[in-house]
């Protein structure tokens, strides 16, 4: 029989300065199939745990809030799962849907130091181990680190998030996905509030410095069969990271991705030029490149960079691909805050067979094409504008910027 539980029905207050942690913590444990949290400010003063075979449906104007100076050690969070640090165990059919989610970054941000193996993340949320995650129609606010992180999970639906941040932090992608994670679907997220997320808005990494702060307990690990549909920012750091070194990143599809960036619009450097690479990037395993990502696919993009800089991109390729492709890239040069912002740059990739169609800037391609120039050629696209088509063969070590305007199709296949 389906049972539902209410937090104040454990003595939750709502009250904004009463701790309800051990309520709603009671809650959780009372084996209802379903937890709810009415409207309410909750202050949350130590880690919540969830279990298999619970939704936690928390109404659009509750906020669950961490409290000041909660969050200060390894291990502590808003919102985790029972066996978040048994990978002997899985939790099953965990969902989370509704409410604020506030990680009070103020006082829980994760500390001013890269490594601490001690030291909180400073992530909202932390899912690890789990067959069957949802999380739906809520709201993170104001992460210390990491918005909401994943590893090890099978199966999974993130829809309808909102992203917010009134005192954005460093490193606080939204989304951020680690090894071992397949089979889902993330769609519909939205960031309302320039820097928000300050980082990758998803992050697909499948490699990953582990013992930085942030990053404590996850895993570097294959990720595959992932659906992203739908990224909306006034003004993030990038929308998309793929990272790949050493691990696998196989089968993904991004598509309709839109708004404003001042990093990247879609970041695959190998983390070469992170404060700790992975890689370093001056060594001949760099420049002759690495990666594991195949059957790749991104399209529909209508991205505007706020980089005022010289030395930006709006795609950046230093990965090794296998059927990888970029169709549909559209500028925004009209919102754009500098129009010297390269489209992309392609390097440090072992040799590949590169197709480039329907590109709108014939002088731009012929740098593009080094070595191949005479090959271009023009054709009309639907909008009866003169565009270029190129197909040729890197080398080891090429760098070619295709320096401006939009495109139809980008293909790459490592040879």
């Amino acid at each position: 029989m389906y049972k539902t539980v209410n937090v104040k029905d454990f003595g939750a207050k709502g009250n904004g300065w009463t701790d309800d942690a051990d309520a709603f913590q009671a809650a959780l444990d009372a084996g209802a199939n379903e937890v709810i949290v009415p409207i309410g400010n909750y202050k949350i003063g130590h880690t919540l745990t969830i279990s298999s075979n619970t939704t936690l449906t928390a109404h659009p104007c509750a906020v669950i809030r961490l409290a000041n100076h909660t969050s200060k050690k390894r291990g502590d969070f808003l919102l985790t799962n029972r066996n978040h640090n048994d990978n002997d165990h899985r939790d099953t059919n965990i969902v989370i849907r509704g409410g604020t989610w506030d990680g009070n970054n103020k006082t829980n941000a994760k500390p001013k130091v890269l490594r601490d193996e001690t030291a909180c993340s400073g992530a909202i949320m932390s899912f690890k181990n789990i067959n069957g995650l949802t999380l739906s129609t809520l709201t993170l606010k104001d992460s210390g680190g990491y918005n909401a992180r994943f590893c090890r999970i099978n199966g999974f639906l993130i829809e309808n998030i909102t992203f917010c941040a009134f005192n954005p932090m460093p490193n606080n992608d939204g989304i951020h996905i680690n090894g071992f994670v397949e089979n889902g679907i993330i769609r519909n997220l939205v960031a309302t509030t320039p820097g928000a997320p300050s980082d990758d808005m998803v992050a697909l990494n499948a490699d990953e410095i582990c013992d930085r702060c942030e990053a404590l307990d996850m895993e570097c690990g294959y990720i595959r069969n992932v659906v992203i549909d739908g990224l909306r920012a006034v003004k993030c750091q990038s929308f998309v990271r793929i990272l790949s070194v050493y691990s696998d990143i196989t089968n993904i599809s991004v598509s309709n991705v839109s708004g404003g960036f001042w990093g990247m619009a879609v970041n695959m450097d190998g983390a070469r030029y992170c404060m700790t690479p992975i890689v370093e990037a001056d060594t001949e395993e760099s420049r002759k490149g690495f990666g594991e990502v195949r059957n790749v696919h991104l399209s529909h993009f209508r991205v505007h960079s706020l980089n005022e800089g010289n030395n930006a991109y709006y795609i950046r390729l230093e990965s090794n691909m296998h059927d990888f492709t970029i169709d549909d890239f559209v500028r925004e040069t009209e919102l754009e805050a500098n129009h010297k912002t390269t489209t992309m740059r392609l390097n440090n990739v072992s040799p590949s067979n590169v197709k480039f169609h329907g590109a709108t800037d014939k002088k731009c391609l012929t740098k593009f094409a080094k070595g191949h120039e005479d090959e271009i050629t023009e054709r009309q696209d639907v909008l009866e504008n003169d565009v270029c088509d190129i197909e040729f063969n890197t080398e080891y070590y090429d760098n070619r910027i295709y320096a401006k305007g939009s495109f139809a199709h980008l293909e790459i296949n490592q040879l």
